[in-house]
């Protein structure tokens, strides 16, 4: 399947020069977008990379920028102007890379090259930690709560504390959410809480009701 690269940019005479462009390199399909905000309110976009022109009408490509879904997108910025600050800002925001206006073929190839490359790692990353959250769904609430005490370094005794039960049900707790994620130590199942984003989400959430709370 061709991967898509999104052209978003309001000058026609340009996306149909990169798009022509992009059509010549095997493995891509090009995907033109008028605006920053076509793109972004356009729910179906297949993943890919982005070239985002900085100035257009509308939602500006640094706006777009900030809201892009950078796992799906890999954003590269373009400019008409050589400004290195802005550059080193877009960079800053997440852009991969950042193209002066108008470019060679040569030079719109190498930088596709290389943003393919890190957008597969980092999508393929995405799906596998997509994959590892939806492993703990099959959990109940109160394991799912139990889990993200002892993921926050909790002991048995402070988790049990804090749902008022005892460190003999925080264990059996435990065991279950071992024997339902199919692992052999609880340590193996915080490594995966941490690594697919379980963990600070939780923590998130319990601030947030802290906060409300106070």
């Amino acid at each position: 399947m061709n991967r898509p690269i999104h052209i978003i940019d309001d000058d026609a005479l340009w996306r149909a020069i990169v798009a022509e462009m992009i059509q010549a390199l095997p493995g891509f399909v090009a995907v033109e977008w008028e605006s920053g905000n076509a793109f972004h309110d356009s729910p179906d976009k297949a993943p890919g990379i982005a070239l985002i022109d900085v100035k257009m009408p509308g939602m500006s490509g640094d706006e777009l920028l900030v809201l892009l879904d950078q796992a799906r997108f890999l954003p590269i910025m373009m400019s008409g102007s050589a400004d290195i600050a802005l550059a080193v800002e877009a960079v800053k925001r997440g852009a991969f890379d950042f193209l002066e206006k108008p470019c060679s073929a040569q030079k719109l190839e190498d930088t596709i090259g290389k943003a393919s490359r890190e957008f597969e790692q980092r999508y393929h990353e995405a799906l596998r930690r997509e994959e590892d959250l939806a492993r703990f769904e099959a959990l109940s609430h109160r394991e799912r709560e139990i889990l993200a005490e002892i993921a926050g370094d909790s002991s048995n005794r402070e988790a049990g504390e804090k749902f008022g039960i005892s460190v003999r049900t925080v264990e059996a707790h435990r065991a279950r959410i071992m024997l339902k994620l199919g692992m052999s130590s609880f340590a193996e199942v915080v490594s995966l809480a941490h690594g697919c984003g379980f963990a600070a989400e939780r923590r998130k959430r319990s601030d947030v009701s802290a906060r409300g709370a106070v």
